[in-house]
């Protein structure tokens, strides 16, 4: 453990950090505070240097072999992290819709920090692609796989949604489930749920689940792909869709 006079910071505030030529504290709601020049986070004393920001939220990862590792992102940038609690509700849903992750294809569109796609990652899932057009958000990607020990399992493609969805397409097989997350009230999900519609990415045994502002107008269906179920927590909405029967799907 490093002594608070190191960081001139009190000592209290010093726990589980290693030094990478910074000065950061831990405040008294856990988040990591950077004081000078690069900003870090550990879990279980791994540092990861992520480059100058002035502070990061933490997240942890809930479930599996990943279970309390710390997930970073600066409050600063674009990303809008999925609530802990509508994580947890998200997971829970779909363990009982799907069962076990083991082995499973994940693709996390508007990755973010990577917060679903590492999730799925630690219970089981097999593979995982990220997809995230802002350079901060896939170098942060990068940054969380390293720390929960995923780099090996995934890819992260730093492109605009809809030209990865055609390069993805070119090479790789359908996904067992996908995430949607973009940011709210720009009409993103929309747009990319009627491309996912029609991509070889999805297929039968694909589930997708989209999330939103519950104050957006998202249809319940977009070609052969329709909802089977939507939920509500406060400001955000959960939509589950899978592709329809042949007799059920959208003109």
């Amino acid at each position: 453990m490093l002594s608070g006079k190191a960081f001139d910071i009190p000592a209290i505030y010093i726990r589980y950090i290693h030094t990478v030529n910074c000065k950061v504290a831990i405040d008294a709601m856990g988040s990591i505070v950077v004081i000078e020049q690069f900003a870090i986070t550990v879990s279980h004393k791994e540092a990861v240097t992520i480059g100058r920001t002035k502070d990061i939220n933490v997240m942890r990862v809930i479930a599996g072999s990943a279970r309390g590792r710390n997930l970073i992102a600066p409050k600063n940038m674009r990303v809008r992290p999925t609530a802990d609690r509508v994580k947890e509700a998200l997971f829970s849903m779909l363990v009982s819709r799907l069962g076990e992750f083991e082995e499973m294809r994940v693709l996390d569109i508007f990755a973010g920090t990577g917060n679903l796609g590492i999730e799925a990652l630690s219970r089981g899932a097999g593979y995982a692609v990220f997809i995230d057009s802002h350079r901060e958000s896939a170098d942060i990607i990068r940054k969380n796989l390293e720390l929960t020990r995923f780099a090996d399992r995934s890819k992260v493609v730093f492109q605009e949604a809809a030209a990865a969805l055609k390069w993805l397409a070119q090479g790789e097989a359908p996904f067992h489930l996908v995430f949607l997350d973009p940011p709210y009230h720009e009409g993103h999900t929309t747009r990319v749920l009627e491309l996912l519609a029609d991509s070889p990415l999805v297929d039968a045994g694909t589930t997708i689940v989209a999330e939103f502002s519950s104050k957006e107008e998202v249809p319940s269906s977009f070609g052969r792909l329709r909802e089977t179920e939507r939920r509500v927590y406060g400001d955000t909405a959960l939509s589950f869709l899978t592709i329809a029967d042949r007799g059920e799907q959208c003109p």
